[in-house]
């Protein structure tokens, strides 16, 4: 209950000021542009907890690599989709910005995620007809 109350607060914090900035950049659109704009910034608030959430039972212990590297590659994701939101409503966001980077990491980290979990699968492959043999 503590992880849940921690990561919720933590997404509702980065959430409020965004959403703020938001209307407040975009007071003369439809209210379907606002929508849209606020789409990103709403799904990644929601898509925090439970990256969070698999972060800290990461470091108790509960959950293996695959699972850990994903909860960090979308909490990268989310900081570089808020910086991104955040650069382009000043209009400062150009080609090779470093917001960038934070975008190649998510990247990386969910390769290398997926990567752990295949060379750890191949190590534990038993071969099928192995006890059939001993049984014989």
């Amino acid at each position: 209950k503590k992880t849940f109350a921690l990561a919720l607060a933590v997404s509702i914090v980065t959430m409020a000021p965004i959403l703020y900035i938001i209307c407040e950049q975009n007071m003369d659109v439809s209210f379907y542009e606002l929508a849209v704009a606020a789409a990103y910034p709403i799904g990644d608030a929601i898509i925090l907890v439970p990256a969070i959430i698999g972060v800290t039972l990461f470091f108790r212990g509960k959950v293996n690599l695959l699972w850990s590297l994903m909860c960090l590659a979308i909490i990268s994701e989310t900081i570089a989709d808020t910086g991104f939101l955040l650069i382009t409503t000043d209009n400062s966001y150009y080609q090779g910005h470093p917001i960038d980077i934070l975008f190649i990491w998510y990247y990386i980290i969910f390769s290398f995620g997926v990567y752990s979990h295949i060379t750890i699968f191949r190590n534990h492959k038993q071969d099928p007809y192995k006890n059939i043999q001993e049984l014989r």
